[in-house]
């Protein structure tokens, strides 16, 4: 059990595994990723749409990959060497090496295949041990029309600045307002808020990524007639909100219950996340392959 990483099909431990620094992933972040855990040992966790939504970041930076069949493959052979009880997956795909250091994307022809996987604990069951505090960052998402938010790039230096600063407030974690003034995402999640026993969430428009939890729990929401809106949400209706809530591949959900220092609704997980919690945990099965 451990650290495996699978380096385009080959197979290395944390100490052996080599990039060459002239990878345009190092270079540039010239890359697209995705990160998926696996449940009961080896079935991860919304799979097909963790690949869709690789396929449509590759097809936005105009980088051809190979099969879905040879990257499922690297995936699970790279799980199943692993051998955790539960494990932590990340897929990396760079350009690859450019025989000059510059702009040109054609200088790299052969792309490289990456999959890390280490050991994973899941999020604690108790809702209460899951609460986290956060701040708004004054550093703003990029513009949709500069770097397209639906592009899961390896290129994260916007969301680090964000948690930098959010930290600098006293957050654990930040949550990212877009130019145009309303709630965006956080640096690695999504973002929910309960208002009236509504549950809300900022549209793909406001410049957000696709989360993968947030389309299964839109789903599930959609499949049991519960309320939700997709809408734009200002920075004052996240701090007046009821509940506010983070989703994620490895968080799943996660109440919030102070941001920017003010506490939220009671200061601990409400009904509704709760109750959703519950409602995900019940049909996270229906995501498994």
């Amino acid at each position: 059990m451990g650290t495996v990483i699978n380096i385009n099909g080959r197979f290395f431990d944390r100490n052996t595994a080599k990039i060459s620094v002239f990878d345009r992933g190092f270079l540039f972040g010239d890359s697209i990723f995705e990160v998926v855990r696996t449940y009961n040992k080896y079935r991860i966790f919304g799979l097909d749409l963790h690949l869709d939504r690789l396929y449509q970041s590759a097809k936005y930076i105009s980088l051809n990959l190979k099969s879905r069949k040879f990257i499922e493959g690297i995936i699970r052979k790279t799980i199943v060497r692993g051998d955790n009880p539960e494990s932590y997956v990340r897929l990396i795909i760079t350009r690859g090496i450019g025989r000059e250091i510059g702009m040109n994307p054609k200088y790299a022809t052969i792309p490289n295949y990456i999959v890390i996987v280490k050991e994973f604990t899941p999020p604690p069951e108790s809702i209460e041990n899951r609460c986290i505090e956060a701040a708004i960052a004054s550093v703003k998402r990029n513009y949709k029309e500069s770097l397209n938010p639906l592009i899961k790039s390896g290129n994260y230096l916007n969301n680090v600045l964000a948690h930098i600063d959010a930290m600098k407030k006293g957050g654990v974690e930040a949550v990212m307002i877009n130019p145009e003034g309303y709630v965006a995402e956080g640096t690695t999640f999504n973002v929910f808020i309960v208002k009236r026993g509504v549950y809300y969430t900022p549209p793909l428009s406001a410049g957000i990524l696709d989360g993968i939890t947030r389309k299964a729990i839109i789903r599930i929401l959609k499949e049991n007639r519960i309320r939700y809106e997709e809408r734009n949400i200002k920075p004052s209706e996240l701090l007046s909100a009821d509940e506010v809530f983070f989703t994620s591949t490895l968080r799943e959900i996660q109440p919030v219950i102070r941001i920017n220092g003010k506490k939220i609704g009671n200061g601990r997980a409400g009904e509704y996340t709760r109750g959703l919690l519950e409602l995900f945990k019940n049909n996270v099965g229906k995501f498994l392959s």
